[in-house]
């Protein structure tokens, strides 16, 4: 990115308003979880992003599209 761009961008990142995020937690408990609750699902693929530089912007490509019937990896 240009050092022109990148000035650009801070400079209206500097003026946007600060995001405020705010949780209200309503009850705690502690019990104990089953192992089978940190299993890895069988379907699961793992995906590695790009180092950082490694790809130019507009080289992207779009990740796959699961498939059909499959459930988004949560």
């Amino acid at each position: 990115m240009p050092p022109e761009q990148a000035e650009k961008i801070n400079e209206m990142m500097a003026k946007r308003p600060p995001v405020v995020t705010s949780t209200l937690v309503e009850k705690i408990e502690t019990k104990k979880l089953a192992d089978a609750e940190f299993t890895v699902p069988a379907d699961f693929t793992k995906r590695d992003l790009p180092k950082p530089g490694m790809m130019k912007m507009g080289q992207m490509k779009a990740a796959p599209a699961p498939a059909a019937g499959a459930s988004p990896a949560q």
